[in-house]
């Protein structure tokens, strides 16, 4: 058996091992399910590490935008 950089040996044992005993269809079902529950557990892990980072740009954003508001009434303010 060839070592394929694209597949991990999981992947390539369980193909092998369903066209041996005739199952193909059923080894690819399996595959997809479970690729399909780890494709989704690391979205979910992506999406808590970058959460953090996605609120703080906003609350920038934010207070920039209040600051460019608040600015010009200050210094007008100030001229008084």
């Amino acid at each position: 058996m060839e070592n394929h950089y694209a597949f991990t040996p999981i992947f390539t044992k369980m193909i092998s091992l369903g066209e041996k005993t005739g199952n193909l269809d059923d080894m690819l079902h399996k595959l997809a399910q479970f690729y399909s529950i780890d494709a989704k557990l690391q979205v979910k892990k992506l999406r808590k590490r970058i959460e953090p980072i996605l609120m703080l740009l906003i609350y920038a954003l934010i207070g920039g935008l209040v600051l460019a508001v608040m600015m010009p009434s200050f210094s007008m303010m100030d001229g008084l």
